[in-house]
This record gives C-alpha cells, sequence and structure tokens, in this order.
C-alpha cells in the first residue's frame, strides 16, 4: 500500500484485500495451529491459500471485523514510525493528519516507543481528542504558526521525525522550515483539502 501511496508502483490495491478468519487446515511447515483465529493481508474469497509470512495471529479480543481492519492503519504506521523512522525514547514525533485511522493508530505506536507526540489537524476542534489518545501536543495548521509552535515544544531544537500520511503540501513547508534533526516520512496518499 505504502509503495502505490507514494507512487513507487503504478498499481491499484486488490479491492478487500485485509481479511482475518479460522486456519481450518494446515501443512508441514506451517506454525499456527488450527482453529486459531489470525488475520491475512492480500486475499479475497472464502478460502484461501497464504504463505506462512502473510499470516499472523491476532489479539483473541479482536472480532473478526477490527483484525481485518487494523492492518492498513497499523501497518502504514508502523512502518513510517518503526522501520523507516526508529523513533527512540524521547524523540520529538509530528504526527500530520492526527485524526485519520493512520494517525491514531501512529499516536499509539509513537507513545508505546517512549516518543513525545505532536499531533497536527487543521483546527483545534479535535484537539481534546487527540490529547486523550495519548498526543503530548496538538497544533492547528490551519489556525497556529505551525513553525513557532513546533520550535516552542522541542526547545529550539527541532524534532526528530515527520510523519504524515496525508502528504499535505503545506505541512511539508512547515517541516521543511523547521530544523528537523532525523527524517520526514510525507506519503501522498489522497488529495490534501
Amino acid at each position: 500500500m505504502t509503495a502505490i501511496a507514494i507512487g513507487a508502483l503504478n498499481a491499484a490495491p486488490a479491492p478487500l484485500a485485509n481479511t482475518a478468519g479460522i486456519i481450518p487446515a494446515t501443512i508441514a511447515m506451517v506454525v499456527i495451529k488450527i482453529g486459531r483465529t489470525r488475520s491475512e493481508y492480500g486475499t479475497y474469497g472464502e478460502i484461501v491459500n497464504m504463505p506462512v509470512h502473510a499470516v499472523v495471529k491476532h489479539p483473541e479480543n479482536l472480532t473478526m471485523e477490527q483484525a481485518a481492519a487494523s492492518w492498513m492503519m497499523f501497518v502504514t504506521a508502523y512502518g513510517g514510525l518503526i522501520e523507516f523512522g526508529k523513533v527512540q525514547k524521547g524523540d520529538f514525533v509530528v504526527l500530520g493528519g492526527a485524526t485519520s485511522s493512520v494517525g491514531i493508530a501512529a499516536i499509539q505506536i509513537a507513545k508505546m516507543q517512549g516518543a513525545n507526540v505532536i499531533a497536527l489537524s487543521r483546527t483545534h476542534a479535535k484537539g481534546d481528542v487527540l490529547l486523550q489518545k495519548g498526543a503530548d501536543f496538538v497544533i492547528a495548521t490551519k489556525e497556529d504558526d505551525v513553525t513557532a509552535k513546533l520550535l516552542e515544544i522541542t526547545n529550539g531544537k527541532g524534532v526528530n521525525l515527520v510523519f504524515d500520511p496525508l502528504g499535505d503540501k503545506e505541512a511539508a513547508k512547515n517541516y521543511q522550515r523547521n530544523d528537523t534533526r532525523r527524517q520526514i516520512h510525507h506519503l501522498r496518499c489522497i488529495k490534501p483539502r
């Protein structure tokens, strides 16, 4: 999905590719037991054959619908923050599009790593929700001077990582002016409003 979103592939994702269900049978190489719940990525059908690397156990407290839906937001956020961003304890992480499903997942993942989360939203209307979800700070991109706020929050040092799953061009200008210490993950997933 990320490769498609950033334009690295000229293909559309398969419809209903995220799924969850029960493993009815296994072959010798499979280490997950029959009857266990699991989630899959890249499937479409009532019964499918999957390679071992594409099957994972999901938490028992999730419904099948929740397990299937969690892939998009959490895998996207995990890839940007952990695999590419290498978020560490104490880092200042800016999350663009923080009120989106990927943004909420990113808040949770960054907090689990011990990062200081700066959530961006167009207005302050959803600021309390973002703080309840775990953000340490909220900046409204249409109401605040983003660069000034980022420098104020970080005591003039700048942020370590910017993860923007929405790819907002205006927000990108603010990031480029900020003294970002590490890197920016700016995905062009949807047309900005």
